[in-house]
C-alpha cells in the first residue's frame, strides 16, 4: 500500500523520501515548497494503509482516532527511509562505473 500510496501521490512521497537541499541540487530541480507540514502525509499515507486494513478492529480504531496513527507512520517510513538509502548508496558504491554484465560476473556483486 506504500507504493501505491507513493505513486499517487509523487509530490508527497518526493517531500518525504527526499527532498533534501542536497538531493534537489544533485537532480537539478527546485525544491518543492508546499506549505504543507509533513503529518499531513503521514496521516493521508495512514489513511491508505489502515482504513482499508483486512482486519475491521484496525478499521474502526483508525476511524476513531486517525491522528493516533500518524507517529507509528512516521517512525516506520523513517526506518523503511533509512533502509532505502543505504541500499542505494551501497549500489552506487558497488557499481559505479560496471555495467549489469560486469556486475553478474563478479560472484561478489551477482546477487
Amino acid at each position: 500500500r506504500l507504493i501505491a500510496w507513493c505513486k499517487a501521490n509523487n509530490d508527497a512521497c518526493i517531500k518525504l523520501f527526499l527532498d533534501s537541499v542536497k538531493d534537489v541540487k544533485d537532480q537539478g530541480r527546485k525544491k518543492k515548497q508546499s506549505g504543507i507540514p509533513k503529518e499531513t502525509y503521514y496521516l493521508q499515507l495512514a489513511s491508505s494503509i489502515f482504513s482499508n486494513d483486512e482486519d475491521p478492529e484496525t478499521q474502526l480504531l483508525f476511524s476513531q482516532n486517525p491522528n493516533a496513527f500518524i507517529k507509528p507512520v512516521q517512525t516506520q517510513f523513517r526506518i523503511l527511509r533509512k533502509k532505502y538509502n543505504e541500499f542505494n548508496k551501497a549500489l552506487k558504491q558497488s557499481g559505479a562505473g560496471m555495467t549489469y554484465e560486469d556486475l553478474q560476473k563478479d560472484p561478489e556483486t551477482k546477487h
